[in-house]
């Protein structure tokens, strides 16, 4: 439960999906969530200027093992496919 807590995104507070760190402070967040919160230039958990966002690999493997291990934390298909109309970091960023 501790674990699940730390991998909540603070924008949408669910378990984060599709998991972007930001750069230089590496808060981690839903990628669909920082696509919207972009505009604002600063994260949004400590606020420094944003200069980059990359997406997590390592981070989104454990969450991805952690769905599957517990399906109830899984995204349903359609869900899914709101996410992808609005995760502008769903494609692979450097």
């Amino acid at each position: 439960e501790k674990i699940t807590e730390e991998l909540n995104c603070c924008i949408c507070s669910e378990l984060i999906y599709n998991c972007v760190t930001a750069i230089p402070c590496l808060h981690n967040f839903c990628g669909q969530c920082m696509s919207s919160w972009m505009r604002n230039k600063s994260c949004p958990l400590c606020k420094a200027k944003l200069t980059k966002i990359k997406r997590n690999v390592p981070l989104n493997n454990i969450l991805d093992a952690m769905r599957e291990s517990d399906p109830s934390k899984k995204k349903t298909p359609e869900e899914l496919q709101e996410i992808a109309k609005k995760d502008r970091f769903s494609k692979v960023l450097e």
